[in-house]
């Protein structure tokens, strides 16, 4: 395993079981690459965090044949969706999808940091938790808007 793969897979396997006790979902293996993903029916939930570019990417995708009519139906209740979130939200139309040669809808927020490569150990620990803790409010801010898309 490279250095790239080998600080990713320890950054991840520390950050998923805070996420997945926190998290209404549950990702379950730390990768190599720069993001770790949940998907459900089309929705997916992204940490991104660039080996050299600043700045972890904490997303919510709608890689969906209907994604524009969802995308606007969050639009319509931004105020609310933010409200909920605590912030003030990126909304993107057409976001490049880890791993996927088409982009996808999605909002985003970020959390200040540098790369990986120059993020030290010993604050892997503190990014992490903000990291955690944006996703978790966004999943709350989010989820209960595309309720109607969800299997029952």
């Amino acid at each position: 395993m490279n250095e790239h793969g080998a600080a990713y897979k320890a950054f991840w396997e520390a950050l998923l079981p805070q996420s997945n006790r926190c998290t209404g979902f549950s990702i379950r293996h730390a990768a190599k690459r720069h993001f770790v993903s949940f998907q459900l029916v089309g929705f997916q939930f992204t940490y991104l965090l660039d080996w050299v570019e600043p700045d972890a990417t904490i997303a919510f995708l709608i890689l969906r044949s209907d994604g524009e009519e969802i995308f606007d139906h969050l639009v319509a209740r931004r105020a609310q969706i933010e409200e909920v979130f605590g912030g003030s939200l990126h909304w993107v139309r057409a976001y490049p999808v880890p791993d996927d040669r088409y982009p996808a809808p999605a909002l985003l927020t970020r959390v200040s940091c540098p790369g990986l490569s120059q993020l030290p150990r010993e604050q892997w620990s503190a990014v992490q938790a903000q990291m955690v803790d944006a996703m978790v409010r966004l999943e709350q801010a989010v989820a209960p808007q595309v309720e109607a898309w969800l299997p029952e």
